[in-house]
């Protein structure tokens, strides 16, 4: 090693001055070079990182459209609190739903009633799905003579 700076001394020193800059320019493109180089290969794996981060990205802005094209408006309620149960007792009376009776388990809101007409039932239910998000866990209906005796379960 100490051969070889020695012999580049020696060549250094025997070169005239306009050698000696375009030798230390040359050295310095080629650093320069070389740093550019790695900053690219830098540069490609975080434009990679970026395009497969903005296809997940799209992928779920996808699955959010087909959702929401199957249950729409249900996405709206994750950004608000899930409704009380006076809020859900009040919009049930205005569908005209007779003898209401609320009660909470582990989530799921249980509800009885009576109504004359199915559609009613419908509506209210719809109501709830579309302003407040809750979903049918299940429900049982049962026909009486003009009365409809129902149970139904929802969940936020």
């Amino acid at each position: 090693m100490h051969k070889l700076y020695q012999k580049l001394l020696t060549a250094w020193s025997e070169n005239n001055s306009y050698t000696r800059m375009i030798v230390l320019f040359s050295s310095i493109m080629m650093i320069i070079s070389i740093i550019m180089w790695l900053m690219n290969i830098a540069s490609n794996s975080q434009k990679k990182i970026l395009s497969s981060s903005m296809s997940e990205m799209s992928n779920s802005l996808e699955i959010i459209e087909k959702f929401d094209a199957k249950f729409p408006g249900k996405w709206f309620h994750f950004l608000s609190e899930q409704p009380q149960l006076t809020e859900i007792q009040q919009y049930l009376t205005q569908f005209q739903l007779d003898n209401i009776d609320i009660k909470t388990n582990n989530g799921i809101h249980q509800i009885t009633g009576q109504t004359k007409n199915v559609v009613e039932l419908t509506n209210a239910i719809d109501h709830l799905y579309n302003n407040h998000g809750l979903v049918i866990h299940s429900i049982v209906i049962d026909q009486i003579d003009q009365q409809t005796i129902f149970e139904l379960s929802l969940t936020y």
